[in-house]
């Protein structure tokens, strides 16, 4: 009866806890089996993993906005606000000492 709730739980819309309940009653009495009670089923549904409910609910764009575990980088380079162009170098010093040097570029200038 989980997988048939959680199953449910991620169906796009998404129906309210008691329609969830009174449909996992409806296919246990049909299987001969007692039906869940209201607090179980809202346990099993608030169990599920927010990753795997914002995948399902609302799309991969809004799964990799929340869940994704990878820092999106473009590059050593950043620009300020007024449009100068900032890059980082580093250089080793010495047994595990590091050194950044940040030089300024105006673009045009």
């Amino acid at each position: 009866m989980v997988t048939f709730i959680e199953g449910l739980a991620l169906t796009k819309p998404r129906p309210s806890m008691a329609t969830l309940h009174r449909l996992t009653a409806a296919v246990a009495h049909q299987r001969g089996n007692r039906a869940p009670s209201y607090a179980t089923v809202r346990d099993n549904v608030q169990a599920l993993d927010p990753a795997l409910v914002a995948l399902a609910l609302e799309g991969p764009s809004s799964y990799r906005d929340r869940h994704e575990l990878v820092l999106r980088r473009r590059g050593p380079t950043a620009r300020t606000g007024s449009g100068r162009q900032i890059t980082l170098n580093s250089t080793s010093l010495s047994a595990g000492q590091w050194k950044t040097r940040t030089t300024l570029a105006n673009d045009g200038d």
